[in-house]
C-alpha cells in the first residue's frame, strides 16, 4: 500500500495497538510505552494498516531505533494479535494424513474414548480435527457459493485450514437460494483462525454475493475494530478488490469501510442500541460467551428486513453465566430448526487437561499454525480452569450429555437382575433437599461385565427422616449380605451413622473419588459392560446428567430443569467399586 493513514486514523489505530499491548514495549519490555514504532518503517515498505507491523514502544527505544528494522522480541510476540494469513506463506502447513483418524461423526453429542482411536499422524505429530466433535443435524444443501467463496479466497492470498474450509462449507450452503443456516455458531479453541474465517465471509459477501451492510460487533469494540483494520489491509494489498474499494472511514468516534457501490462493513457496540436503525445482510458477532441478550436480540432484528441475512457467531467455551451462548448451544444441539447450525471443536468432557486426545478435538489448528510446543506452554502456566475453558473449549456447567449416544439402551438387559448369595455392593445416594433418596445394588457378570439394579427409591413431601432410612436399608443388608455400602457424606453421612452397627463396610465416595466414578461409569457404558434392566427410575436419572469441570476432571451432576439423578450417583458408585480389580489370595509353596 502506498500512503499513510489520515491523522484521525492513526489515532484510532494508535490507541488500539497500545491497548493491545498493554503499554508494554516491545524492544525493552518497560510497561510505560505511549507510542507506536512502525517495526518495518514505512521507508522501507512497511505498512501503516497492518497491526502487526506496529507495536507499543516506549520514548527511549523509539529515539534509539530511529529509521532500522526492529527485530521481534518475546514482549511483542506474547500479545500480538493473531497471524494475519493473508500476508504468511502458509505453503509449509502439514497436510492431513489419510491415515489420521478423528471422531468424524455426523450427529453424535458428546462421542467418548472408543471414537477416537487415533489422533497421531504418522511421524507422531499431533493433528487438529478438521470437523467438529459435535454438531446440528446436517441438512442437504447445494455448496456453489461455499465453492465460489473458496477459490476467492486462494484468488487474494488466503490459504485457509481444513477446519476452516469445513466451517465455511457449512455456512454458505444454499437451500432454495437462500442460506441453509440463518444462525451458525461456531466453537473452538483461541487463536486458530475463527477471525480469519470471517474475513473470508464477509469479503465474499461483498465481492461475490452483492451483500450491501455488514455488521462486526464483540463486547471487546477494539477486537472488532481490529477485524476491520484487517479487512481492510487485504482490501488495499489486493488490486482485484481495490476497484470497488471506496476508503475507511472514522466519524464520531465509529468506524467503517465503504464500497462504491453502496456497501458497508460496520463496527457497532454490542449494547441494545449499538445496532438500532441499521439492517444487516451479514453479521459477524465475535465472542459470543460474553454476548448479553440485549446486546444478540437487538442486533438480530436488523437481520429481520433481509430475507437471506445470515449470523455468525464464534466464541470458546462459557460457563453457567453464559446465559446466550449456553441457550443457542442447547437450541442447535437438539436441532429445533434446520436454520440454526452448530460447529464445536471441543474436548470431550471426560478428558484430562494433558491427555493429547482433548487437544486435537478442541485445537484444529494443531499441527498447521499451533503447535504441541505452544499448548503444553499454555498448561503449564494457565490456571487449569482457564485452559478447560478456553483451550480445550470444556463448558464449565456442560448443557450435554456425557454419555455416549445410545450406549445406555446397548447395555439393556431386560432378564438381568441381582439376586442374594452373589457378591454384592451397595450405594445410596440422597438430593441435597433430603426428600428424595436412591438405594442401588451391583453384581459382577464376569470378569468384564456388571450388572446394577435399583433396589428401593425413598420419596417423602418432607425431610426423609434418617433413622426409618436406615433401617429399611439395613433390611437389604440383611438380605443380600453386600461387602460394602458407599455413600457421598455430603448428603448421607446422618444415615450411616445409624448403619455403623450393621456389619457392612461403609464406604465415603466424595470428592476426587466421585470424578473417578462418573469416568468409570461413562468408560463401562461406552465399552457395554454395564448390565441393566431398563429400570425407569433409573433410565430417567441417566438421561438426566449433565457434567461438571472440578479440579480434580470432571463429575455427573443434574441437568438444569431436569429430574433428580440420585439413582444415577448410586450406579456410578457400584459400578466404580465393582470394576475395580479384586485381590485375589495366592499359595505359594517353596
Amino acid at each position: 500500500m502506498t500512503g499513510g493513514l489520515r491523522t484521525a486514523e492513526w489515532k484510532a489505530l494508535r490507541k488500539v495497538i497500545l491497548a493491545r499491548d498493554m503499554h508494554t514495549c516491545y524492544v525493552c519490555g518497560t510497561p510505560e510505552a505511549n507510542e507506536v514504532d512502525h517495526i518495518r518503517p514505512r521507508s522501507k515498505g512497511g505498512a501503516d494498516y497492518d497491526p502487526e507491523n506496529l507495536a507499543a514502544i516506549c520514548r527511549r527505544c523509539n529515539l534509539l531505533k530511529g529509521n532500522k528494522v526492529g527485530q521481534i522480541s518475546p514482549f511483542l510476540g506474547t500479545k500480538s494479535t493473531p497471524l494475519d494469513f493473508a500476508n504468511s506463506d502458509l505453503s509449509e502447513i502439514v497436510p492431513i494424513s489419510p491415515n489420521f483418524q478423528t471422531g468424524l461423526n455426523d450427529n453424535k453429542p458428546d462421542i467418548t474414548e472408543t471414537a477416537v482411536p487415533n489422533v497421531v499422524a504418522p511421524g507422531g505429530q499431533l493433528i487438529g480435527s478438521p470437523t467438529p466433535r459435535l454438531r446440528a443435524l446436517p441438512v442437504a444443501g447445494d455448496s456453489e457459493r461455499a465453492d465460489q467463496a473458496l477459490a476467492f479466497a486462494e484468488s487474494i492470498g488466503i490459504k485457509l485450514m481444513p477446519w476452516q474450509v469445513t466451517a465455511l462449507r457449512e455456512l454458505l450452503q444454499t437451500t432454495n437460494g437462500k442460506w441453509t443456516r440463518r444462525t451458525l455458531g461456531i466453537v473452538c479453541s483461541r487463536q486458530v483462525g475463527k477471525t480469519e474465517l470471517a474475513k473470508v465471509r464477509i469479503l465474499a459477501g461483498i465481492y461475490l454475493f452483492e451483500e450491501k451492510s455488514i455488521i462486526l460487533m464483540s463486547v471487546n469494540a477494539q477486537q472488532a475494530e481490529m477485524t476491520l483494520y484487517q479487512i481492510n489491509e487485504i482490501i488495499t494489498n489486493n488490486p482485484s478488490l481495490m476497484g470497488l474499494y471506496q476508503r475507511y472511514y472514522l466519524t464520531n468516534g465509529k468506524q467503517e469501510i465503504r464500497f462504491k457501490n453502496g456497501a458497508r462493513i460496520i463496527v457497532v457496540a454490542a449494547t441494545s442500541n449499538g445496532s438500532r436503525g441499521l439492517s444487516a445482510d451479514f453479521v459477524f458477532l465475535d465472542e459470543l460467551r460474553t454476548i448479553t441478550p440485549e446486546a444478540i436480540e437487538a442486533v438480530s432484528f436488523t437481520m429481520n428486513a433481509r430475507p437471506a441475512a445470515q449470523m455468525l457467531t464464534v466464541s470458546n467455551a462459557g460457563d453457567k453465566t453464559s446465559k446466550v451462548l449456553n441457550d443457542l448451544r442447547d437450541k442447535a444441539i437438539s436441532n429445533v430448526s434446520p436454520s440454526l447450525g452448530w460447529l464445536e471443536w471441543s474436548a470431550h468432557p471426560s478428558r484430562k487437561i494433558d491427555d493429547p486426545k482433548g487437544w486435537v478435538e478442541a485445537v484444529p489448528a494443531l499441527g498447521h499454525t499451533m503447535t504441541e510446543e505452544v499448548l503444553r506452554h499454555s498448561l503449564a502456566t494457565s490456571d487449569p480452569m482457564t485452559f478447560r475453558v478456553e483451550v480445550l473449549c470444556q463448558f464449565v456447567d456442560n448443557l450435554a450429555s456425557p454419555f455416549e449416544p445410545g450406549a445406555w439402551e446397548a447395555c439393556l438387559d431386560k432378564d438381568s437382575d441381582v439376586t442374594p448369595g452373589a457378591t454384592t455392593y451397595f450405594a445410596f445416594d440422597k438430593s441435597y433437599t433430603h426428600k428424595y433418596g436412591v438405594l442401588v445394588a451391583g453384581q459382577k457378570v464376569d470378569d468384564l461385565r456388571v450388572k446394577v439394579k435399583v433396589l428401593q427409591v425413598f420419596e417423602s413431601q418432607t425431610a426423609l427422616d434418617d433413622r426409618q432410612l436406615a433401617s429399611e436399608i439395613n433390611a437389604y443388608i440383611l438380605k443380600f449380605k453386600p461387602r460394602v455400602l458407599m455413600y457421598d457424606k455430603w448428603v448421607s453421612q446422618n444415615v450411616m451413622d445409624y448403619l455403623k452397627s450393621s456389619g457392612v463396610q461403609l464406604l465415603d465416595v466424595s470428592g476426587r473419588v466421585q470424578n473417578d466414578a462418573s469416568n468409570r461409569l461413562a468408560q463401562l457404558m461406552t465399552h457395554r459392560q454395564l448390565v441393566h434392566n431398563g429400570d425407569p427410575v433409573l433410565t430417567e436419572a441417566i438421561n438426566a446428567c449433565a457434567t461438571k469441570i472440578t479440579e480434580y476432571g470432571w463429575k455427573l451432576v443434574r441437568r438444569k430443569s431436569q429430574g433428580e439423578i440420585c439413582a444415577a450417583l448410586s450406579t456410578a458408585m457400584v459400578a466404580w467399586y465393582a470394576s475395580q480389580p479384586q485381590a485375589t489370595a495366592q499359595i505359594i509353596i517353596s
